[in-house]
Parts: structure tokens; C-alpha cells; sequence
């Protein structure tokens, strides 16, 4: 779908996108089309600013990478002169614009065989993740085929009909728009 191919009025909801919600309300609620030819407009300018949200990504990745390659650079040229300082064996330089000099930093550890290391030093850190999949499937497999597994729990309704469930957990059901 290209630009031209949008009525006016929804050529103005584009550009209102970027404004307030309240203002893009505002205009929306302005349109006069019937519904299909609104939604059919409206899904042309959610295709646009699809498009848009795209190039800007692949433009922000374009940028990413050159800021890295632009960094290794300025590393490669930090490394060259601190060699010819240290080859000249001269710690400072002054310049016209700028005074360099080389300098010890501070020491740092280095692991170089992580299995000769005493225990003492060796902190074991634990992860806890919850299995969402398996939740849902536990979940399902209850309400679909009466499977009840450790950890899900049937809720009764009024009526007397089970739903299950685990606790602390809520299936979320959301809905979205498909424009094909």
C-alpha cells in the first residue's frame, strides 16, 4: 500500500500519529467513512507505520553497528599510540590540542583455569525461572482431557463446574488485530 493510495483525511491521521493520543482520538473519532472502507483505511495507515517502525529499526541496527566499528577503531588507534609512547619510552606527550600520557591502571583478576581456583573464592549463584509453557500445558491438559497434575487445582464455580489452575497464576486471554 503506498501513501497516495490513502484518502486525505487518513493522510492527516498518519501525521497525527506522532502527536498526543488525545489529538489522534480527536481526529479518528472525525472520520466519516463507514466502517469497512475505516477499517480498511486505517489498516492501510497501520501498514505505514508498520513500514516506518522497520526502517527505523533497521536504521537504529545500521547505526548500532557502526558506533561499535567506529569504537574498535578508536581502540586500534589507542593501542598504536600507547606502543609508540612505550616503544619511545616517553609517559607523556603535549601536543597543540591535547597532552597524552600512559599510565598504569589498576590491577585487575584475570581467570586464566576457573577449575584450580579454591573454593572459598567460588560463589555459586541459582536461577529460578517459572516454566510458563508447562504451566499452560498442565493447565489445558486438566480442563481438556481431566489430567490433573501435582500443582493444579480445580476451582468450582457456582453451578458445580471445575476449572483448573495453578496457584498464583492467571490465563490471560488478550486480543489482537490481523491485517492481511
Amino acid at each position: 500500500m503506498r501513501l497516495y493510495d490513502i484518502t486525505e483525511q487518513y493522510v492527516r491521521l498518519l501525521a497525527l500519529a506522532d502527536e498526543s493520543d488525545e489529538d489522534f482520538s480527536d481526529a479518528l473519532d472525525g472520520l466519516e467513512d463507514e466502517l469497512e472502507a475505516k477499517a480498511d483505511n486505517m489498516a492501510a495507515v497501520v501498514r505505514m507505520l508498520d513500514v516506518q517502525a522497520e526502517a527505523a529499526k533497521a536504521e537504529a541496527a545500521r547505526l548500532v553497528a557502526r558506533a561499535k566499528a567506529l569504537e574498535a577503531r578508536a581502540q586500534r588507534v589507542r593501542a598504536a599510540l600507547l606502543h609508540a609512547m612505550d616503544a619511545a619510552g616517553q609517559p607523556k606527550l603535549a601536543g597543540a590540542r591535547f597532552t597524552v600520557s600512559a599510565r598504569n591502571s589498576a590491577a585487575r583478576v584475570e581467570i586464566v583455569d576457573e577449575s584450580t581456583i579454591p573454593v572459598e573464592f567460588v560463589e555459586v549463584v541459582e536461577t529460578r525461572r517459572v516454566n510458563k509453557a508447562a504451566i499452560k500445558a498442565a493447565i489445558k491438559a486438566a480442563n481438556e482431557e481431566g489430567e490433573v497434575r501435582d500443582g493444579v487445582v480445580i476451582v468450582g464455580d457456582a453451578a458445580g463446574y471445575g476449572t483448573a489452575t495453578v496457584p498464583g497464576v492467571e490465563m490471560v486471554r488478550g486480543r489482537t488485530l490481523q491485517i492481511r
